[in-house]
């Protein structure tokens, strides 16, 4: 994947964690590429060719998407304020 250079490590192996320094120009929306990227695990490797996101269980009508019926969509953009709050621990 492709990262903005401004964005810094905290860490690569096992996982990616990069962050960027908020010392930068940024407007109120953090664009995609800047946006802090916090793994726990390796990423998984998925044959995209076979992948499918099944919609099922307690639904009127059951569904199944592949990645290419995913990529050909059109999609809509929302704006959510998210707040991090970092927790003390006692003792």
């Amino acid at each position: 994947m492709n990262r903005d250079i401004h964005l810094v490590p905290n860490s690569y192996y096992p996982v990616e964690n990069l962050e960027y320094p908020m010392v930068g120009d940024l407007t109120i929306i953090t664009p995609n590429d800047l946006f802090y990227v916090r793994n726990h695990f390796e990423y998984p490797k998925v044959d995209l060719d076979n992948w499918a996101l099944q919609i099922e269980g307690l639904v009127n009508r059951p569904l199944s998407f592949t990645y290419t019926d995913i990529k050909k969509e059109r999609f809509a953009e929302w704006s959510f304020w998210v707040e991090v709050k970092k927790e003390q621990h006692l003792g």
